[in-house]
């Protein structure tokens, strides 16, 4: 029987006012460019809340709808964004994610995450549940990480990221101002799209993206991934699946 190869994966995070579903739907042409590459997860944020700016009319009916930042004054926005992204990222199958992608909102919580790797929170990087390689940051406004742990939030990510611009896009000079603020500036990558506030469309555009994503990977160590006991183990984790998943709040695409 002919061994099953186990891709790496990303973890796709949505923007406010929409879900996994959504966002699984959203990133079809990135998800095409890239399907002999890598699998793709996707997960709700914690707090419900309307749809956001885009998602309706052609979402209706696809509620409900997710924010990751909290409505309510009092209520812990970073505790309930770790508590669902906790499990992906350290539970079981964790090693076989090893980056993120963000969309606007969303990419509060990836820089959350990108710092919570980045902390001294392990004795080595070796013992660390989460093995980020990269993330991408798409069309992501202002606004501070959100707090996933007793962390600084005021230190620069250092994990290489690629940061989508669209011209369009009416949050563009918030994007630009959270790159300069928040990312070590040698780590960093940027393409700029022909878009307004949502993913790129164009095939040349998602191309481009795909091998910015795929050179930020195998530049990482990508290749040697999946070898040795790291692979041992994907293979045994419960999410070494050949279906599509949908469990509480979690869609996994999977070849």
């Amino acid at each position: 029987m002919k061994q099953k190869i186990l891709l790496p994966r990303i973890l796709c995070v949505h923007g406010g006012g929409s879900n996994a579903a959504i966002f699984h739907a959203q990133t079809r042409f990135i998800r095409h460019a890239l399907r002999d590459h890598f699998e793709f997860v996707f997960v709700d944020a914690p707090f419900e809340c309307d749809a956001g700016p885009g998602v309706l009319p052609a979402f209706e009916g696809c509620g409900p709808y997710f924010r990751w930042t909290a409505l309510k004054k009092g209520e812990d926005e970073g505790a309930a964004a770790w508590k669902v992204l906790r499990r992906l990222v350290e539970g079981p199958g964790s090693e076989r994610i090893v980056g993120l992608l963000g969309f606007s909102q969303g990419v509060r919580a990836v820089m959350g995450l990108l710092l919570r790797q980045q902390a001294a929170l392990y004795p080595t990087a070796r013992t660390s549940p989460m093995r980020l390689r990269f993330a991408v940051c798409a069309m992501g406004g202002e606004g501070h990480p959100l707090r996933l742990a007793d962390m600084r939030l005021d230190e620069a990510i250092r994990i290489p990221t690629i940061h989508v611009h669209g011209t369009q896009d009416y949050i563009l000079p918030q994007s630009k101002r959270l790159l300069k603020r928040n990312f070590d500036q040698s780590s960093v990558k940027v393409l700029t799209v022909d878009a307004s506030h949502h993913l790129p469309k164009r095939m040349d555009e998602n191309a481009r993206l795909a091998d910015m994503m795929l050179e930020a990977w195998l530049s990482g160590g990508g290749n040697e991934a999946f070898e040795g006991d790291l692979f041992a183990r994907a293979q045994n984790n419960c999410l070494a699946t050949t279906r599509r998943e949908e469990t509480q709040g979690v869609l996994i695409e999977c070849a």
